[in-house]
Order: C-alpha cells, then structure tokens, then sequence
C-alpha cells in the first residue's frame, strides 16, 4: 500500500505493545506523516528504532500508556517535531540523553507520570521549548541545570 501522502494517523484506545510497534512502521514508508497519536495503548517502552523513518512528524502522543523509560536516542530521528505528549505514563526519570535529538520541541507534556527528579541537563536539548507541563508528578528535586541555558 502507497501511504506516502498520508499526514495522520491515530491509532488511540488500541492494544499495541513496542513488538507491534516496531513491527509495524518498518513494514510501511510514511514520508510525509506530520501527526501520530498512541494514547491508551499498551506500550511499556518504545524501541529505539521506531521513530526512524518519521523524520516529518512534528506532533506525537504518546498519552496514557505503560511507559516506564524513554531511552536514549528514541526521539533522535524526529529532528521536526514540535510537540510531544508522554503524560499519565509511569516515568520516573528523564534521563540526559532521552529528549536528544530534539531541538525542535516547543511543547512538552510529561504530567502525571512518577517523576521525582529533572537531572542536570536532562531538558538542555529543548532549546526551542514554549510549554514544559509538569503537573502531577512526584517531583522532590530540580536540578539547576536541568534546563537550557
């Protein structure tokens, strides 16, 4: 199936884990896709490979699933996006490398997850961030230089 002039595609209130995931957007060439969403699924993770051939997508939502690390190097490839939704997961930490690639980003949403801590320079790649929502974590500590200078 030719799907390159496809620009959306919502895959919410599903049942897809990170095998499906992975299996899935290797097997179709998605050139042109500006918007994912992946609310209410069942993904625990995110493979690292997932993202590679989505260098257009410019909002992703990854709400209301399992995921409980972003690992380093996940969002790499999204050098376009400009917002991502990672709220009502189970997040306990960002790690400094987890948003590289990033630099595009101008709004954040990690509320309600389990964060207790923003590490030094976890957040330094978002040099365009507009909109950081943290609400509803489990925050105890701020590092200084968690952000952008």
């Amino acid at each position: 199936a030719d799907l390159s002039s496809l620009r959306m595609l919502d895959l919410n209130d599903n049942f897809l884990t990170k095998e499906a995931l992975a299996a899935g957007f290797h097997a179709f060439d998605l050139p042109g896709l500006g918007s994912l969403s992946l609310s209410r699924n069942e993904l625990s993770d995110l493979p690292v490979e997932v993202f590679d051939r989505l260098s257009s997508l410019a909002q992703l939502n990854l709400q209301d699933n399992l995921i409980q690390t972003l690992d380093e190097g996940v969002f790499s490839p999204l050098r376009s996006l400009r917002f991502l939704n990672v709220s009502l997961n189970q997040l306990t930490r960002i790690k400094r490398r987890s948003l590289s690639g990033l630099q595009s980003l101008e709004e954040l949403d990690v509320s309600k997850n389990r964060l207790e801590t923003l590490e030094s320079r976890s957040l330094e790649p978002l040099r365009n961030l507009r909109a950081l929502r943290l609400e509803g974590n489990q925050l105890r500590k701020v590092d200084a230089d968690a952000f952008p200078e």
